[in-house]
């Protein structure tokens, strides 16, 4: 399944990502945490595309909707769904799991 990434300047100054799946849904973003430097962003992207981390956790959110975070080896999140949330622990997981394996890798767009 080919996706796309683009990497965003924020209204903060800091830099930002976002994975979308072929059909144009976003899977997964930077989670909030913003770079500093756009070249930062595009390689977490990069390495989030290719299916460099093979960390994940499932959650459930309060609102009773589940999301994941994707992990570097180190801990730190590098990832998270997004915002969107997802009805099953099942789907949240499934995505995560296509993102790790690479599924989504494509182009990356500066935008």
């Amino acid at each position: 399944m080919a996706g796309k990434g683009e990497t965003y300047a924020r209204s903060d100054g800091k830099f930002a990502f976002r994975l979308k799946a072929g059909n144009g849904e976003t899977v997964a973003t930077d989670g909030g945490q913003g770079y500093e430097a756009r070249s930062d962003a595009t390689s977490t992207l990069t390495k989030l595309m290719k299916g460099t981390y093979d960390v994940h956790e499932v959650f459930e959110r309060s609102g009773g909707t589940y999301a994941f975070r994707i992990k570097a080896s180190n801990g730190q999140v590098v990832a998270t769904d997004g915002g969107e949330g997802y009805a099953t622990a099942d789907n949240a997981d499934i995505t995560a799991k296509k993102i790790n394996a690479g599924e989504y890798d494509g182009p990356i767009t500066d935008l």
